[in-house]
């Protein structure tokens, strides 16, 4: 079963620019994904992110629509643009 808080997931980030900080608040979401006939797209933010928590709220969604496709192969896809 997927719960809420393992769909939603909004990302602090803190950012810099011209030696001053601030702070952009990402609403970030796992619905956003594509069933193809053999795949399943689902956004990623692990990558982007590069915390700890982001890789393994990916994981776990990862996981997560594993047991809800088991046919299919799941990708998760980076969804900032570098």
């Amino acid at each position: 079963m997927i719960f809420a808080e393992e769909i939603f997931a909004p990302f602090l980030i803190e950012k810099a620019y011209n030696n001053s900080s601030y702070s952009i608040l990402y609403p970030t979401s796992y619905l956003n994904f594509v069933i193809g006939s053999k795949k399943v797209v689902v956004p990623a933010y692990g990558e982007y992110l590069k915390t700890q928590a982001a890789l393994e709220k990916d994981l776990l969604v990862k996981a997560q629509f594993e047991k809800l496709f088991p046919s299919k192969k799941i990708i998760m896809q980076n969804s900032f643009n570098a």
